[in-house]
């Protein structure tokens, strides 16, 4: 999100970060800015956040033998500063020994599963957590479904 306000010399400036400084000049992110208003309720001035989206929030994956090993996926980060950092973890697992993203750090990543029983999915969420360079995060899950 940006917001615009009018300088002294009224001249519009956009503000699409804000920070404090600290003890010892280190500067410290605000992710949400919120002013009291006249009858006391608060309202939302600032609010930077992180918007994610995933190319395929279900992939299906079939093998006949393990590993199953799925599509690739891809992970799109809109607002905040690059670099952005990822963090693929596992949030849940059934019918399988073991699911793993294969490149945990990365933006594009494919998914093995491990055990997955003959005739009989398995299922898993993932989920990537994303931060910027100052510190916002965003996260998106994804669902996936093995069969061999």
């Amino acid at each position: 999100m940006t917001i615009e306000i009018k300088d002294q010399d009224k001249f519009t400036r956009q503000i699409r970060a804000i920070a404090i400084k600290g003890a010892g000049g280190l500067l410290h992110s605000i992710g949400v800015l919120r002013i009291r208003g006249h009858d006391e309720s608060l309202h939302e001035i600032f609010c930077h956040k992180l918007e994610v989206s995933v190319s395929s929030p279900l992939i299906q994956s079939y093998a006949r033998h393990n590993p199953v090993i799925s599509s690739a996926v891809t992970v799109q980060v809109l607002g905040g500063l690059p670099p952005y950092q990822h963090r693929w973890s596992l949030v849940n697992c059934q019918n399988a020994d073991s699911v793993m993203a294969l490149s945990p750090f990365s933006a594009t990543t494919t998914f093995r599963a491990d055990g997955v029983p003959h005739k009989r999915a398995a299922s898993a969420y993932l989920r990537d957590d994303i931060t910027d360079q100052n510190g916002f995060t965003g996260s998106v899950e994804v669902h996936c479904i093995f069969t061999r």
